[in-house]
């Protein structure tokens, strides 16, 4: 976990500096995709944990 809080806190400051530029629409555009990248990972980090719980019996004791 903290190694993804880790990840999550240079990304998004790195994301902050990089994306500080005076068209305010490609910033926002450019954020947009960058949290939506984020979600996806998450999401897809999340299956992978619940698939191995499944595939180890531990589905019948949550």
């Amino acid at each position: 976990m903290k190694f993804w809080l880790a990840l999550f806190a240079l990304t998004s400051a790195s994301a902050d500096v990089a994306f500080r530029w005076p068209d305010g629409m490609v910033s926002t555009f450019a954020t947009l995709i960058f949290w939506y990248l984020l979600f996806i990972m998450a999401a897809i980090l999340a299956m992978k944990i619940a698939d191995r719980r499944w595939r180890a019996g531990e589905a019948e004791r949550l």
